[in-house]
């Protein structure tokens, strides 16, 4: 069964991205919200998630259903960056130069990646997580820095936490987990004098970038080789064979498709002498007919290939690279500035079960009324019977969620408290329940000194919290100066 292909683009429309049929060329479905972060587009199971580009939101989408549901998830800054691990368990979110690692099923903080990036990061790779030893976290920014984690402690602690109860959990996440600060295991200064692109094979890291193809070991960072050094403009994109082969395909300025054999183990390198040329009959310039965006199906049927112009060629990722469908994901009703509207983002997603091959090409609006309790209970039954789906719903924190934050708060319906099951309870509702009316008795019926007491220990706390945020604002007008 084809995979979809989900893109996003700077136009401007109301639609954050666009679901496409990719062998058929048509639209599937729209996907409502904000604009989309450049390259934050991305699968997990179950949906699509995002990056707004100009507010402090993850945006999700799931496909459980025709109606697909809208949630959005507020961080604590603007995203640079974001993943999701493979179990969908937790979500590694980029901000400026630190990069945060949360919960996502309650929004608590795991760890923090910080102290090595002088700039901005723009892309994250996560490597070997379900393998027997650490898994590797590899990120690069745009001044062509680039570092590497090695998560095996944080990973140790993540896993003691998920075999604890919600209460444990919490004690924990405020703790020493989310207090430890996690050095780089290595680190290169300058992979690239431009804006670099990475991923990650085996035990090597590819970057690409000016400079061509640079290798490097992924336990110590050392120089493996290089490749592709003469190519025009540089690499703008990577894209792997999913299945392991060694091929990695590299995209360039004007449409130029290079393939290049990597063999990590026997520490052989070799670039294929056929390049292939894309969108060869567009009028465009080389420039915007560069490619910047790439992605593979992971049963290797289909290599999509985007353009900065918006172009999208359906390739069969073979020796010969057949063309099989090209067509362009702009909005024809739209009057776009070409120099200023390009292809930000593409990725492949599982066909889901509403949508076979052998039902039509339908248009879906994703907005629903996602704060019912039909659709709530609905989502909680489908998520049970499915154990690999991950749904996204913080009801009580948000992730790094700070003093002069504003918290948004979604207090369950009744059908929802009558069907909660236990272990979720202990996470989210405790906070939600209302007093009964045996509480309430109890209540009236306190004595007057542990009225004061209780009060005294309020303003006790309440004059607490205002000498914090006195202190807290008299350090970010200093630190502005």
């Amino acid at each position: 069964m084809t995979s979809l292909l989900v893109t996003t683009t700077s136009e401007k429309q109301v639609d954050a991205a666009i679901v496409w049929d990719p062998l058929g060329g048509n639209p599937v479905a729209s996907l409502s919200g904000d604009m989309a972060l450049k390259s934050s587009i991305t699968g997990y199971f179950g949906g699509v998630a995002c990056a707004a580009s100009r507010k402090p939101i993850i945006q999700t989408w799931n496909f459980h259903n025709a109606t697909s549901t809208h949630k959005n998830i507020i961080t604590k800054g603007l995203v640079s960056a974001f993943l999701f691990t493979p179990d969908g368990n937790y979500i590694i979110i980029a901000f400026d130069r630190e990069i945060y690692i949360y919960q996502t099923s309650s929004g608590c903080l795991m760890g923090v990646l910080e102290g090595s990036h002088s700039a901005k990061i723009c892309e994250m790779k996560l490597s070997k997580w379900n393998s027997i030893g650490p898994a590797f976290l590899v990120s690069t920014d745009i001044s062509g820095f680039l570092a590497c984690w090695s998560l095996g402690s944080l990973i140790n602690g993540l896993g003691v936490m998920s075999t604890q109860n919600a209460g444990e959990v919490d004690s924990h996440s405020n703790g020493n987990i989310s207090n430890a600060k996690h050095p780089p295991l290595w680190y290169v200064i300058q992979s690239s004098t431009t804006h670099p692109v990475c991923t990650v094979m085996d035990d090597i890291v590819v970057v690409g970038g000016s400079q061509g193809l640079k290798i490097y070991s992924l336990y110590d960072g050392s120089v493996l080789g290089s490749l592709l050094t003469d190519v025009s403009g540089g690499l703008l994109s990577l894209c792997p064979s999913s299945d392991d082969n060694g091929n990695l395909f590299c995209g360039g300025n004007g449409g130029l498709l290079y393939t290049a054999y990597i063999q990590s183990l026997r520490g052989f390198y070799s670039t294929d002498k056929e390049i292939h040329r894309c969108f060869s009959d567009s009028g465009f310039s080389a420039s915007l007919k560069a490619i910047v965006m790439m992605a593979m199906d992971s049963n290797c049927e289909i290599l999509v290939v985007g353009a900065r112009c918006g172009l999208i060629e359906i390739l069969r990722p073979d020796s010969l690279l057949v063309c099989l469908q090209r067509f362009s994901v702009f909005n024809p009703s739209i009057t776009n500035d070409s120099t200023n509207t390009c292809l930000t983002g593409l990725c492949l997603i599982h066909r889901p079960d509403w949508l076979s091959d052998t039902i039509g090409i339908e248009s879906v609006d994703s907005k629903a009324s996602s704060n019912s309790d039909h659709d709530v209970v609905q989502n909680r039954d489908l998520n049970s019977c499915n154990s690999r789906t991950c749904l996204i719903e913080p009801f009580k924190r948000h992730f790094g969620w700070r003093l002069d934050d504003i918290v948004y708060t979604r207090i369950p319906g009744s059908a929802e408290r009558s069907n909660f099951p236990s272990e979720e309870a202990t996470i989210f509702m405790d906070d939600f329940y209302t007093i009964s009316s045996t509480s309430q008795i109890k209540l009236d019926t306190l004595e007057i000194e542990e009225h004061k007491v209780l009060r005294q220990e309020i303003d006790r706390v309440t004059a607490s919290n205002r000498e914090l945020l006195r202190r807290l604002i008299n350090f970010e007008l200093r630190s502005s100066v």
